[in-house]
């Protein structure tokens, strides 16, 4: 490894190509446009958060672009094998850069958490502690990005 990078600078760019990736798949239905009704569907009105577009797995991802671009069965079965490829490799990469540099990004991870909390009236803490219970939840479930990041002491 070339001396002259620093260790933040490659996580942060391991981590911007990770999601650049992911973003520019473009997963989701039509044009890119999507407000997810209440039964998750797509009514095609509006942008979609980039936590909407990415959720699922490959099948999941293969299914919006067999969509989005009419993919014929054989290229739905190859673009298939290709995004499981890529879902392996993204978390080999994680794992790796995790292994590397776990103990610094979960000290960080607890220093902007205790920053950020410091900042917020009671009011606010309970607010933001419950959409941390409802995030955790929705990530439990198989939805949105690699998961939540476990740093020793996680329950």
């Amino acid at each position: 490894m070339n001396a002259r990078f620093s260790k933040p600078i490659l996580i942060l760019a391991a981590a911007g190509l990770i999601g650049w990736s992911s973003a520019y798949a473009g997963n989701g239905p039509g044009d890119g446009s999507c407000d997810r009704n209440a039964d998750g569907s797509c009514d095609g009105t509006g942008a979609a958060s980039a936590q909407t577009q990415r959720q699922g797995g490959p099948a999941e991802r293969m299914a919006r672009m067999a969509n989005r671009l009419g993919l014929s069965l054989e290229q739905q079965k190859a673009a298939l094998d290709l995004f499981v490829m890529q879902a392996q490799d993204r978390e080999q990469l994680r794992g790796e850069i995790f292994d590397a540099y776990g103990s610094e990004i979960c000290a960080l991870r607890d220093q902007h958490r205790a920053e950020f909390r410091a900042m917020l009236t009671d009011d606010q803490l309970a607010a933001h502690e419950g959409m941390l219970r409802q995030r955790d939840q929705s990530r439990s479930e198989g939805r949105g990005g690699f998961g939540p990041i476990q740093c020793p002491g996680d329950g």
